[in-house]
């Protein structure tokens, strides 16, 4: 019954951060905010946004399961957190994103972070998946 619970609870993880980071993004539309990306959103951004959501979910569901077998819950993975942050700046218009913004300037992240947005979410997928890796490793080895 604990599984179930678990991966509802993921499952509710996966659609809230595919909210909270699709709005801001606006790989979402929203009636309320009226917001548009200055960079059309291609479906690489779309596939990362699912990715990213999809494996951070997973990781919390791993997480859930070592805290209700193993009773102890560590603190989140900085692979985690930095392949989420990697992923919205992935996924996310540049020129709309106010801190890319400030440390590149407009003129210097079309030129220069633009083309290398792609390598950006497949870093952040791959640091996803080393941190589920080193995850279920973890588990493996105390049950």
């Amino acid at each position: 019954m604990n599984q179930i619970k678990q991966a509802l609870i993921s499952l509710i993880i996966f659609f809230l951060l595919i909210l909270v980071f699709g709005i801001p993004s606006a790989l979402i539309p929203n009636p309320f905010i009226h917001y548009a990306r200055m960079i059309p959103a291609a479906l690489f951004d779309y596939f990362t946004l699912i990715a990213v959501s999809g494996l951070i979910a997973y990781y919390s569901f791993l997480s859930l399961n070592e805290f209700f077998y193993i009773k102890s819950l560590g603190g989140v993975d900085s692979k985690v957190f930095g392949g989420a942050v990697l992923g919205f700046f992935g996924f996310a218009c540049p020129i709309c994103n106010y801190l890319l913004v400030m440390v590149f300037g407009t003129q210097n992240l079309l030129i220069f972070f633009e083309p290398i947005r792609p390598m950006v979410s497949v870093l952040s997928i791959a640091l996803l998946l080393t941190a589920i890796y080193f995850k279920r490793k973890k588990i493996c080895y105390r049950i």
